[in-house]
């Protein structure tokens, strides 16, 4: 069975590698890193469609070479990282 955390952290990384126009993800940097630069890039929509080629490349990668309970544990995971991007925000002033 998968982890939703560990997809959240891939969908995290990259974000962030996209963001940085990076061809790789650097696995050197803390994760906390990560997080903090995620959170202080402008979220406008540049940011929300890359967030959105971010999670596909996660979901991609793991559809090929892990299957149906990562699939399932990713589901978790892409529900942190539209906390973490403010992506539902609207939804809590209800």
């Amino acid at each position: 069975m998968g982890c939703p955390e560990i997809s959240y952290k891939q969908m995290c990384r990259e974000i962030d590698r996209i963001m940085s126009d990076k061809p790789n993800t650097n696995f050197d940097i803390p994760f906390d890193e990560v997080l903090s630069r995620v959170k202080t890039y402008e979220h406008n929509p540049k940011f929300y469609y890359n967030s959105g080629i971010a999670v596909r490349n996660v979901f991609y990668d793991i559809a090929e070479n892990e299957g149906n309970d990562a699939i399932n544990a990713a589901c978790g995971g892409l529900h942190m990282f539209e906390e973490l991007i403010g992506l539902h925000k609207e939804d809590e002033d209800v």
